[in-house]
């Protein structure tokens, strides 16, 4: 899924970027302390990282590192669910 973000949280403000979050390497649930509204941090293969909101289907963020989306997770009030979860394909080839 290639989603375009604006200047709002495009890095380096003003330009739009462009960034498929289809295939992340792991992903973990994320929670308000009602449980009522769940985000999803992906970790991207470029190292980046998504803040995804199912319930938009979009992407809120894209960060750099992972200290910066659980700053910004826990800023929002927002507290992890279910931990790292890696893709299938990954499991296989570690084996």
């Amino acid at each position: 899924m290639d989603v375009s973000l604006g200047s709002k949280d495009a890095p380096g403000g003003g330009q739009e970027e462009t960034v498929d979050h289809s295939d992340p390497r792991w992903f973990e649930v994320w929670a308000t302390h009602e449980g009522d509204y769940l985000l999803v941090l992906k970790a991207l293969r470029d190292g980046r990282f998504v803040i995804y909101d199912p319930q938009a289907k979009a992407v809120d963020s894209i960060l750099s590192s992972y200290d910066e989306a659980e700053i910004s997770l826990a800023e929002d009030e927002f507290v992890l669910i279910a931990g790292r979860e890696r893709r299938d394909d990954e499991d296989e080839a570690s084996h």
